[in-house]
């Protein structure tokens, strides 16, 4: 990497880097499992900047440099405070979901969003719907959503069929009874 690009990233991206270079530099890159479960470990850093926030924030110690938690966020951190505030609320629900017994649990906030509203039976009995109806690979953000809300019904999909498919098949329901001719 050109040295000037280097110097102009965060110290914690530099460190990050250095490990790398080292470990590959040195012929002790890690084996896949390690390789593996670092990579789950460090899917969970939003999960650490919520917790780390939260602490933050409950117990004041930014009241030493900033005036309000919202010159923290913003100052400090480089991120508003409506964000910080998912990131704390999203890490409680992981948080509680681990507590719980969960092995299984968002990967992201936006995946742990639409369960801030729930708690204890109610939140399991959620989260247990997502995880034993979709396989771990296609949740994302919008299904999540989609089964918290209880006002409508999980989202319509549409695929293209070809006519002569859709006309067998009409013909067969029909036949069938399951549904009655439109005019």
């Amino acid at each position: 990497m050109d040295q000037e690009v280097y110097e102009i990233l965060p110290n914690y991206l530099q460190h990050i880097l250095n490990v790398i270079t080292e470990q590959v530099d040195n012929g002790k890159w890690l084996e896949l499992d390690e390789a593996i479960e670092l990579f789950h470990r460090s899917s969970f850093s939003w999960l650490y900047m919520g917790a780390i926030a939260q602490v933050v924030k409950e117990l004041k110690i930014y009241q030493g440099k900033f005036k309000t938690f919202k010159d923290f966020c913003e100052k400090a951190l480089d991120r508003s405070r409506s964000y910080i505030e998912r990131l704390i609320k999203a890490s409680k629900i992981v948080i509680e979901l681990a507590q719980m017994g969960f092995s299984k649990l968002p990967v992201n906030e936006a995946q742990a969003r639409p369960l801030t509203k729930y708690q204890g039976d109610e939140l399991a009995d959620r989260w247990n719907e997502v995880i034993h109806t979709i396989p771990s690979h296609l949740i994302t953000a919008e299904i999540v959503e989609e089964r918290m809300d209880e006002k409508k019904e999980y989202a319509y999909r549409s695929i293209k069929i070809p006519r002569k498919v859709w006309d067998e098949f009409e013909a067969k329901v029909l036949d069938k009874g399951v549904i009655q001719k439109r005019n």
